[in-house]
C-alpha cells in the first residue's frame, strides 16, 4: 500500500502567497486612496480660488 503524500509545506506555501499578495493589494489601495484625497482636496482647492477670481472680475 503506497503512503499518503506529506504536502503540509505547499499547502502552507501557497497559504503564505495568498496571505501577502492579499496584504500588499491592500497596502496600494492604501496608499493610491491617500494619493486621490490628496489630489481632490487640491482641485476643491484650485475650483475655489478660480470662482473667487471671476466673482473678483
Amino acid at each position: 500500500m503506497t503512503e499518503i503524500p506529506n504536502t503540509l509545506n505547499y499547502m502552507i506555501a501557497g497559504f503564505l502567497v495568498v496571505v501577502i499578495g492579499t496584504l500588499i493589494y491592500i497596502g496600494s489601495l492604501i496608499v493610491r486612496w491617500k494619493k486621490y484625497s490628496k489630489l481632490k482636496v487640491e482641485l476643491e482647492n484650485l475650483l475655489d480660488h478660480s470662482k473667487k477670481q471671476q466673482k473678483g472680475n
